[in-house]
């Protein structure tokens, strides 16, 4: 998309004000209230596309209190758990015009980025254990500069034809934080009370942090990414048709190293249990390339 019209969406819509609550099975919850609007019977949502999604834990236990047969949207956002995660939603910019393999876009352009990042309290948590320059991710990532990135999606738009594109899904911190627990735990056996480096923390501390106060995160971290994305396309840009990359033909479309490819559940297992289906189709924007590299290559869409 053009630089100019990624900037404009920011500025009119960025708040890190903006908290997106999470726990288990939430993105099943808010699809089926964007399908049920007012009221629509159970019975058609079991036909329709979307009917995986009336078979997770949190939804079945809600369709066990519904009477009528009927589920409406309301229903959807009475479930809400004592035990959930905040994040602070936030946007931002990625790539710029030209072409760079290295930015890993399908076209010629900028993204769009949907953040989530930690609230202030994990912050300061961490910042009191690691000090404020040890960050779990990369400098070179599209993160937030004012607090921390659990992890991001970045979107090709064209608002015209309300269609989007998922670029990527990632996230650093909790990656990054699974490779220091085998080093800091042989630390925390040996020596619990001993400090890790000078003014660093305690061993035992460290290793409950990356352990214990990351393992909610690990567990919802890529479906509360991918909800949050969904929300913000369909509420905020107003958009209703979108397309995700399968593995293989991610890979090609983004010029990207076989090698350095992403974990592959992330373009397999992900969209299908949000309900994408498979598509020769690509995007309008995508067509209208017809690029050689862009041939013969298989997408996922969701219509919503």
């Amino acid at each position: 998309m053009h630089p100019t019209q990624a900037r404009e969406i920011v500025a009119c819509l960025d708040d890190s004000r903006t908290l997106f609550s999470y726990f288990s099975d939430r993105y099943a919850l808010l699809m089926l209230g964007w399908r049920s609007g007012s009221g629509t019977p159970i019975s058609r949502l079991r036909r329709g596309p979307w009917s995986a999604l009336l078979y997770r834990p949190r939804v079945r236990a809600l369709l066990a209190s519904c009477g009528g047969g009927v589920l409406r949207e309301v229903d959807c956002a009475s479930v809400w758990p004592e035990e959930r995660l905040v994040f602070r939603r936030t946007l931002g910019t990625w790539g710029r015009v030209g072409t760079h393999p290295g930015q890993q876009t399908s076209r010629n352009g900028v993204n769009l980025v949907v953040r989530l990042d930690f609230t202030r309290s994990h912050d300061r948590l961490y910042a009191q254990l690691y000090g404020s320059r040890r960050k779990l991710n990369h400098d070179g990532h599209p993160i937030s500069r004012d607090g921390n990135t659990m992890a991001w999606a970045r979107l090709d738009v064209d608002l015209d034809a309300g269609e989007v594109l998922i670029e990527e899904i990632q996230n650093d911190w909790l990656r990054c934080a699974s490779a220091r627990v085998p080093w800091t735990k042989r630390q925390a056996h040996s020596a619990p009370d001993r400090r890790l480096w000078s003014s660093g923390p305690r061993a035992c501390d460290a290793l409950s942090y990356l352990t214990d106060v990351l393992a909610p995160y690990r567990r919802v971290w890529d479906e509360a990414m991918l909800a949050v994305t969904l929300a913000f396309i369909r509420d905020d840009l107003g958009c209703s048709r979108v397309w995700y990359h399968q593995y293989d033909s991610g890979i090609k479309a983004k010029r990207m190293e076989p090698d350095w490819g992403p974990p592959r559940s992330l373009y397999t297992r992900l969209p299908r249990r949000f309900c994408f289906q498979p598509s020769e189709e690509p995007p309008g924007f995508i067509k209208r390339l017809r690029a050689r590299r862009l041939q013969g290559l298989s997408w996922f869409r969701l219509e919503l």
